[in-house]
């Protein structure tokens, strides 16, 4: 998923969630609206947005985005450093997932 994924679908995501803002407005695809790249970047968008449920890689990297975007929200709110730790995050989607799987 890696080698095809588009980095700016995540850090539309992200902004999303951050935001509560719908995708469309985000500054990547008001940028790519000239270059006629923003409805395909709102569509995939989307796809990975309705990932919230079900199972498999989309899942997880979904879930993984929304802890990110979280914490990365409470440190805006709290005026701290932008510096979300991706390990702290790995680690606590990975936790979370093994706990549901033993219930």
């Amino acid at each position: 998923m890696r080698a095809t994924a588009d980095p700016r679908i995540a850090s539309i995501i992200v902004w999303s969630d951050v935001t509560r803002a719908e995708a469309p407005q985000c500054p990547i695809v008001r940028k790519e609206r000239g270059r006629g790249d923003a409805r395909l970047l709102t569509s995939r968008t989307s796809a990975l947005h309705e990932a919230d449920v079900g199972r498999g890689e989309r899942f997880r990297l979904r879930q993984r985005l929304s802890l990110y975007a979280t914490q990365l929200a409470a440190a805006c709110d709290q005026n701290q450093p932008l510096c979300v730790s991706v390990r702290a995050i790995v680690a606590e989607e990975t936790r979370t997932r093994r706990t549901a799987q033993l219930r």
